[in-house]
């Protein structure tokens, strides 16, 4: 099954579809030649000695044969999706340790990769594409690779493209999540109605194209305007109608569980920050029926609603609250994702993903609560995608941050002195005192030197990242490692300054 003629052997199915960059349609000859034995494509028979299924969908066509040729997997595990602008890596990766932590043989889906740790074997890694949510025959492949090493819970990301482009159609999940909806890839979607159309299909049984036996339960931050949005239209009605505030029916007939750190949106799980601070949280959790404080290392008050998620999310599956605090207590923090990578008496620095102007500005904030002195950010924004969304970026860091170094994030086949040039334009509003240096490890080179007791150097943009992209040109860059790098070529200088390392 596929949708890429080069992979054709004989014997295979190949559905011809129009992609970005090149229309599949026009490989039909040579998935033929290369042995294909049935063709799917929304064009004429161009070979009366072949099979071939003519439809206006074929892409839908794809995921549904895709979901057949490998015996339904998501329907023999319990199959946790996660979507919405920011957090999908972390919830994934978070309710994945928990879950392994707990006993299950779990595993996570999504821009960290594909995960997997079956029971009693150490955790280790499989070929994943590079999208968050690759198309329908490698994902309904790895589900079913994943079933087939033991795996019974699988917490997997759910991009906006993929529920646009009906990758996920077929699927059987027994818990959907939103996390929080903000501005991002306008490339693709065109619309802000339109990218939020495709996260809400998620929450939907056409969207999700699945005639449901249970359907999925529903887990949302109500915090967020949008998840607030979807909580009512799940409901029918106002989220505050719900009698006894317990689990909410929706029209489906599957559970609502609501999550939230205020009564605005009146959650179901409410959770208070008790502690913030350089060494992690301490939440205290409320629930109709039961109360617990969950202690987590993970670093930034916004990474509470992101422990509210996994941890709404382990109580449908049936995990006492007592359980899940301890072993969310346990997991290890997010690669990328609010990573400290040096926190000493000469600064901190961190790595993060923000690379939309609400998790930048997120981020920022809590880089501002956690500094005793100046704040620096180190970032650039991907090109090729949402260029809108570039002077937000650069008017979101000049407001929180006091030096802002503008570089290369992932220029791809763009101008990047044209990306810069947009960033620059929201930038120059503010008061905040920038340069620009277009290599990244320069711009490192230089800010990390600069560090004073006190502050903390926020490295945005690409994470866990390990490649940056200039089109042709693939290098390998890891922030993480270029920043130890250079923490290291200080405290070998005699002449530099250095930085106190106390672990990574």
């Amino acid at each position: 099954m596929h949708h890429d003629s080069r992979a054709i052997q004989p014997g295979s199915i190949f559905v011809g579809i129009k992609g970005k960059e090149y229309d599949g349609r026009s490989f039909v000859r040579s998935a033929i030649e290369a042995g294909a034995a049935l063709i799917v494509s929304d064009t004429d028979p161009q070979n009366k000695e072949i099979p071939w299924i003519q439809t206006p969908a074929p892409r839908k066509a794809l995921a549904y044969l895709s979901d057949a040729f490998y015996g339904h997997p998501s329907g023999r595990m319990d199959l946790i999706a996660a979507t919405g602008t920011n957090g999908k890596t972390s919830v994934c990766w978070l309710l994945r340790e928990a879950l392994v932590i707990l006993g299950f043989p779990a595993a996570s889906l999504g821009t960290l990769g594909a995960s997997l740790a079956p029971r009693g074997k150490e955790k280790r890694e499989i070929a994943w594409p590079s999208h968050t949510t690759p198309e329908a025959p490698a994902f309904q492949k790895t589900l079913y690779e994943l079933l087939e090493s033991g795996i019974t819970h699988v917490a997997c990301e759910v991009s906006s493209h993929a529920l646009a482009m009906d990758r996920i159609l077929g699927t059987q999940f027994r818990i959907v999540l939103f996390t929080l909806f903000g501005r991002d890839h306008l490339d693709f979607h065109q619309t802000v109605e339109n990218y939020r159309a495709s996260k809400w299909k998620l929450f939907t049984p056409e969207g999700r194209g699945c005639i449901d036996e249970v359907p999925p339960a529903a887990v949302i931050n109500v915090d967020d305007p949008e998840g607030r949005r979807l909580a009512e239209a799940l409901l029918g009605g106002d989220p505050s109608d719900a009698q006894g505030g317990q689990s909410w029916p929706v029209a489906a007939g599957s559970p609502l569980v609501t999550h939230g750190l205020t009564d605005e949106g009146h959650p179901w799980l409410r959770g208070e920050i008790l502690e913030a601070g350089s060494h992690g949280l301490l939440l205290r959790v409320m629930w109709p029926g039961g109360s617990l404080r969950l202690r987590s290392p993970l670093l930034g008050r916004f990474q509470a609603t992101h422990l509210l998620a996994v941890l709404s999310a382990l109580l449908v599956l049936g995990v006492s609250g007592k359980d899940a605090a301890d072993a969310l207590a346990k997991s290890a923090p997010v690669p990328g994702r609010m990573e400290c990578i040096t926190r000493g008496p000469r600064g901190v620095i961190l790595v993060d993903y923000a690379h939309t102007p609400e998790a930048l500005e997120t981020v920022l904030r809590e880089s501002r609560a956690m500094a005793d002195s100046k704040v620096y950010v180190v970032f650039g924004c991907g090109g090729e995608r949402d260029s809108g969304k570039r002077p937000l970026m650069g008017l979101a860091a000049g407001q929180m941050a006091d030096e802002v170094i503008i570089t290369t994030d992932n220029p791809r086949r763009e101008d990047p002195e044209r990306i810069v040039a947009q960033i620059l334009e929201g930038l120059r509003v503010t008061s905040a005192h920038h340069e620009v240096i277009m290599d990244r490890r320069e711009a490192l080179r230089s800010v990390i030197p600069r560090l004073e007791p006190g502050d903390l150097l926020l490295v945005a943009g690409r994470g866990a990242e390990t490649i940056q992209d200039f089109g042709r040109e693939k290098i390998p860059f890891d922030d993480r490692q270029v920043v130890r790098e250079i923490l290291l070529e200080i405290s070998n200088d005699p002449a530099g300054r250095g930085l106190n390392q106390e672990g990574s």
